[in-house]
């Protein structure tokens, strides 16, 4: 029988968790005492993606990063928003930013820059205990 591979779906689409989310996803990674995967819309943390960071990243982390930080397995995180492939770790928390299906930005760029136009996906091969994890471009 397949290993099921515990995953977690965050809503961060008003650019914040709102107390039920978190007192959700603290409970859960209590429960959970192994590596665990999330999915959310926005990074938890700065990308290094100057317009992105400054004027589009998720606000008030604070209660969200605690809650991350007092899971002492490691967390993956999958998310998009930034319109990049961007990959960064913060403490045991990798978050892995998938490509936009229609532009990129130039991660360099202090404004809004496209960078280019060709479309990408995410393949992602987890069992709980192996990740792998890799972007498709078309």
């Amino acid at each position: 029988m397949a290993k099921v591979a515990p995953i977690i779906l965050l809503d961060t689409g008003l650019k914040y968790l709102n107390e039920g989310q978190l007192q959700f996803l603290a409970k859960t990674l209590a429960a959970h005492a192994a590596p665990i995967c999330l999915f959310m819309h926005h990074p938890p943390i700065p990308m290094g993606v100057p317009f992105m960071d400054e004027h589009h990243a998720l606000q008030a982390t604070d209660a969200l990063l605690a809650i991350l930080a007092a899971h002492s397995y490691p967390i993956t995180i999958f998310t998009g928003h930034y319109h990049v492939d961007k990959s960064a770790r913060w403490k045991h928390v990798d978050v892995h930013v998938t490509p936009s299906c229609f532009f990129q930005i130039d991660w360099r760029s202090q404004a809004f820059q496209v960078d280019h136009y060709r479309k990408a996906y995410r393949v992602i091969d987890w069992d709980g205990e192996r990740l792998l994890h890799g972007l498709v471009y078309f």
